[in-house]
């Protein structure tokens, strides 16, 4: 039986439209983090050329700081997925992103 057909009392419909929701969010916050970052950090990229259009692809960035991660986030064109030790997960503002 497909996954979708399984949940019960509209899940598949629920988890669907949480998805949307949160692809909106995330589409929201990168926007309005790029506005900031151009505005008062002078924001310049260079070598967005190498991101593939498509598929899978890790970005292994070298960051310095606490707020290098969620800038090479919002320079890239796809929706950014992060690997961090179990540790900032616990986090109160971390944990629930």
């Amino acid at each position: 039986m497909h996954k979708d057909l399984a949940m019960p009392h509209g899940g598949a419909v629920s988890r669907r439209l949480a998805g949307y929701v949160a692809g909106a969010w995330y589409l929201f916050v990168k926007t309005a983090l790029w506005a900031l970052c151009k505005v008062f950090f002078r924001l310049r990229l260079e070598g967005r050329e190498h991101e593939p259009a498509r598929g899978p692809f890790i970005v292994a960035a070298n960051h310095a700081s606490a707020v290098d991660p969620p800038i090479v986030g919002i320079a890239l064109r796809h929706q950014a997925v992060y690997m961090a030790k179990h540790e900032l997960l616990q986090a109160p503002v971390l944990g629930p992103l």
